[in-house]
């Protein structure tokens, strides 16, 4: 088969394993302690229950991602120093 420079992609199934490795990508136990943080600090500010709850989702999803960013970037150091990381 000729090098057409394309990268074929196939599908996998979704296993449980695939599951729990994609939850650990995003650090839920820090970003959930993160997002409680904010709804408490956002209600201690005087803000109603849906805003606080809004910025605790937000912030939640903001923290996934800079987890889930972090590992990519810093995969290569993963590979050696942490290799039980979900990126390797």
């Amino acid at each position: 088969m000729p090098n057409t420079g394309y990268v074929r992609v196939t599908r996998q199934p979704i296993t449980f394993r695939r599951i729990v490795l994609g939850l650990r990508v995003i650090h839920p136990l820090p970003s959930a302690l993160n997002a409680a943080l904010v709804v408490a600090l956002a209600i201690v500010a005087g803000a109603s229950f849906l805003e606080a709850g809004l910025l605790g989702l937000a912030m939640l999803g903001f923290q996934a991602s800079i987890g889930a960013l972090n590992d990519v970037a810093d995969a290569d150091l993963d590979r050696l120093a942490k290799p039980t990381k979900p990126i390797p």
